[in-house]
């Protein structure tokens, strides 16, 4: 049975560039498409920095990236994702260079999304800062590696990354 909620106050009360919180961004997920902003970060040796994920949407090796939010710009969405999942400070162009939708639940789970594809490098000197797997023990959520080529386990939503 559905519950009905007083959805003004929750929106008076809610302030969406600070998180909404689980319940409340998967049932918005249902809803309505989410804009995905994605960080295509590659070295001086052409390899790419990808982030292990291991929860309850998804299992493997993805390319950075995190939920663009209401009334937030994309450069602030990049800023505080890099800084947020790999600790250092990047520098990236301000477009998009390619624009994915993904809306079957076998490849995002969440639901419909629209995630853009910004080029991305680490800032000089913060290469050294970065929390690299070292490969010597299980992956853990977030850990992070760089790639010269696509790994087996990639999400299949950033398989399409590798071909660009």
């Amino acid at each position: 049975m559905i519950q009905f909620i007083d959805t003004k106050q929750i929106l008076n009360e809610l302030d969406p560039r600070s998180g909404i919180g689980d319940d409340l961004l998967n049932f918005v997920l249902k809803l309505v498409p989410y804009t995905g902003i994605e960080l295509y970060i590659k070295n001086e040796k052409n390899e790419f920095l990808l982030s292990y994920r291991n929860d309850e949407f998804y299992h493997g090796w993805h390319f950075i990236g995190g939920m663009l939010r209401c009334r937030e710009s994309w450069a602030n969405r990049i800023i505080e994702t890099a800084i947020k999942e790999i600790g250092v400070e990047i520098e990236f162009d301000e477009l998009p260079f390619f624009v994915k939708e993904n809306w079957n639940e076998k490849i995002d789970p969440r639901g419909h999304s629209i995630n853009l594809l910004f080029r991305a490098s680490i800032k000089k000197g913060n290469e050294s800062n970065l929390r690299l797997w070292d490969g010597t023990r299980n992956l853990c959520n977030g850990d992070l590696y760089w790639f010269s080529k696509r790994p087996e386990n990639i999400l299949e939503m950033h398989k399409v990354y590798f071909e660009l």
